[in-house]
Parts: C-alpha cells; sequence; structure tokens
C-alpha cells in the first residue's frame, strides 16, 4: 500500500466515522432540536434542524464517495458494478427521504419534502393525533399523514399550533400548551 492510497484511506474512514456519530447522536434525540419555528407571512415554518440535514448530506457524500471508489478499482468486474449501482442508489434514496419543512397556516398544515410531492392536510379534516416521545403523527380523513420528527425543529411551538387550531378535538393525551400562539 502507497502513501496515497494509505491517506485516501484514512479520510474515507474519518468521513464515515463522523457521519455514524451523527447519525448515532441524531438517532438518541442529543443532537438537532434546537431551533425554533420560523415566523413569517402569517405562516409558522419547522424545518429540519442543521444536524439532521449535514448529516444527511454527509451520509449522501459517503455513499457517493464509495460508489466512486468501487468505478475506479472495480477493473470491469460485473460484482463491483452492482455493488456501484447499490451504493447510488441508497444516495438516491437518502436524498428523497431528507427531512420535510412543516408549514402551518390559517387553512392548515402543509409538509414540503424536496423531490416529493407536497401533502396537505386542512384543519377540519384532521381526525387523529398521535404523540410518541419522539414523532407527532397527524392523520387525515383520507389517510394522508404529516409526521413531525426530531429531525425538524420546535415541537413545543408545533403542540400549540395543533392546540389553538384544532381546539378540543386532540386526545387525552395530549400536553396542555398555553393557549396563546402569539
Amino acid at each position: 500500500m502507497d502513501g496515497r492510497s494509505f491517506v485516501a484511506n484514512l479520510l474515507f474512514l474519518l468521513l464515515f466515522a463522523a457521519a455514524a456519530i451523527l447519525a448515532v447522536l441524531l438517532f438518541l434525540g442529543r443532537l438537532g432540536n434546537r431551533g425554533s419555528a420560523r415566523f413569517r407571512d402569517g405562516k409558522v415554518t419547522f424545518p429540519p434542524s442543521w444536524a439532521s440535514f449535514v448529516s444527511g448530506l454527509v451520509m449522501v457524500g459517503y455513499l457517493l464517495e464509495s460508489a466512486v471508489r468501487h468505478l475506479l478499482h472495480s477493473r470491469g468486474v460485473r460484482a463491483q458494478w452492482l455493488i456501484q449501482g447499490l451504493l447510488v442508489a441508497g444516495a438516491l434514496a437518502l436524498l428523497s427521504t431528507m427531512p420535510a419543512t412543516i408549514v402551518v397556516t390559517e387553512e392548515g398544515l402543509e409538509q414540503r419534502y424536496w423531490f416529493r410531492r407536497r401533502v396537505k392536510l386542512s384543519w377540519d379534516a384532521i381526525v387523529e393525533v398521535k404523540l410518541a416521545p419522539h414523532t407527532v403523527t397527524i392523520r387525515g380523513e383520507n389517510g394522508t399523514r404529516i409526521i413531525h420528527t426530531g429531525q425538524q425543529v420546535d415541537r413545543a411551538r408545533l403542540l400549540v399550533e395543533l392546540k389553538h387550531h384544532c381546539g378540543n378535538d386532540l386526545p387525552p393525551e395530549f400536553p396542555n400548551p398555553p393557549q396563546n400562539p402569539d
């Protein structure tokens, strides 16, 4: 092994370790829960946290870098082409599941994804709100779901908005935030 490949392998290992540490911290909820909703034009926006955004991009970069590494060292072996295809497919799948931004308006909720269609849910169409330790799942009449995960900011503010717009039509385990959403 020459010096250049040793340095390349060391950088690859460091990138993988950083991605793994970010992913574990994000999964445990220790990182990325900072931040707050953004207010503009009468809308409240709950974007993804910076940590979830950066860790997702690091993982995509890791997968694409691995695909390029396999391409450079494949020497035409068919199994290597399969591995490259799987790595690129994994990177695209990860990009399609990047955390969405949730927007609260007077009409209802909207979840805006990067590479998928937007999901809209009017206030009167909400039939169920489920609370879990790290997620809030809001389900509509037609099965439409909007999910606020630990990857988005300011769960407490979302709960205030839900209480303000849905009133008493919430489950009994729903926390009682302050009534004034301003």
